[in-house]
């Protein structure tokens, strides 16, 4: 059985979701993929979002991005494993209710550090569109990140 540790830590740390959202408000968002077509992105992320990258870049030996991504409301992110990156902070941004379901756990989260790479995941059906700003890590791993946060 895989543990929850090993898929999901909760962050508490201090984002403002405000300037986020003030950002977001200015970016085009273009189709993530064909597998999930209405899942939408953007890496077009303001003054606060290029803030936050640069914070999290300083403390990882490895690259890090980050970006925009929004399911609509009646829409569904098919299962999948994120193999672009090795994990990833998800911030939620609007006031959705869907669940996150990652080696048969279902997550509830307002920022999370998520071991996208090496478990899939799916979120289920938006009630409303869910709305993250996404910190990735694309050349550390999820064990390096979450001891930085212990």
């Amino acid at each position: 059985m895989i543990k929850l540790d090993d898929c999901v830590y909760h962050l508490n740390y201090p984002f403002n979701k405000d300037l986020l959202l003030k950002e977001y408000e200015d970016v085009e968002m273009t189709t993530f993929s064909s597998f999930n077509p209405n899942w939408n992105r953007s890496f077009d992320i303001g003054t606060h979002g290029n803030f936050l990258k640069q914070q999290f870049q300083k403390l990882v030996k490895g690259k890090v991005a980050a970006g925009y991504y929004c399911q609509k409301a009646g829409d569904d992110v098919k299962e999948h494993k994120d193999t672009g990156c090795k994990c990833r902070i998800n911030v939620l941004l609007s006031d959705n209710d869907s669940t996150l379901y990652i080696a048969n756990h279902e997550i509830k989260y307002q920022s999370a550090l998520i071991n996208v790479n090496e478990h899939s995941h799916y979120v289920d059906i938006a009630k409303k569109d869910r709305l993250i700003f996404s910190i990735i890590f694309l050349e550390d791993d999820y064990y390096t990140v979450k001891t930085i946060y212990k």
